[in-house]
């Protein structure tokens, strides 16, 4: 499940959230996404994904996933480095950084202005146009939320390697998964029934550990929402 800025398919959908003590950055969530896109759109597109961050995403929190590409589908079946091309755009506010079939912008700043500044350093090839609408809902909606777009324009499905990025969250005692839907371009329709089609994996250490591992737990999620 995901929002996209316009027409697009999307299958294969694994979420994945869970916690880290990161060396440097202390105590951290993780939140995790791949899926296979494909745009069904005249022009580029793009998925939104936002994130209860504590304060403004950096690219350094983005991990290089390019060399394991299958690593949800390891981690849901088990139930349990190259650089980065970066640009800084507005200190500590927006960056887009290229990783494999996207081009991954973090907006901190949920303005038209921030927007434009971030899409202009997006190739024109894989520049989305949002509507002003579904930046409105993620304003009103999140406000305190930073926005990641993973910007993609391949024509057929493609298996994408997975986003996962660590950050300092605002609730620390609760988890969150992107399981907002809407595949039109327009704002997700909060009180609509969708099928559910994604697998969920989750981790904490605020879980008793079983066999002395650190808890993962899977869940196939069926029917709807």
């Amino acid at each position: 499940m995901c929002v996209t800025s316009a027409a697009a398919a999307l299958s294969s959908t694994y979420v994945g959230a869970w916690e880290i003590d990161h060396p440097m950055y202390g105590y951290r969530h993780v939140m995790a996404y791949q899926n296979a896109p494909q745009n069904l759109a005249e022009g580029a597109n793009c998925m939104l994904l936002h994130l209860p961050a504590a304060e403004p995403l950096l690219p350094e929190y983005l991990l290089d996933t390019a060399d394991c590409p299958n690593l949800l589908k390891q981690m849901a079946a088990s139930k349990t480095s190259r650089s980065l091309s970066t640009r800084n755009i507005v200190p500590q506010q927006v960056y887009v950084v290229e990783m494999g079939i996207y081009h991954v912008v973090l907006l901190n700043e949920k303005t038209p202005e921030a927007l434009e500044m971030a899409l202009a350093q997006v190739p024109a090839e894989k520049r989305p146009a949002i509507a002003p609408e579904l930046l409105q809902f993620y304003s009103t909606h999140f406000p305190d939320y930073p926005i990641v777009l993973a910007c993609f324009n391949n024509r057929e499905s493609k298996q994408a390697s997975p986003i996962v990025l660590h950050f300092k969250p605002s609730d620390p005692s609760h988890l969150f998964f992107n399981l907002l839907e809407g595949h039109d371009g327009g704002p997700p329709q909060l009180n609509q029934l969708v099928e559910r089609h994604q697998v969920i994996i989750a981790g904490s250490r605020l879980v008793e550990p079983r066999h002395g591992q650190f808890p993962v737990d899977l869940f196939q999620s069926p029917g709807r929402t």
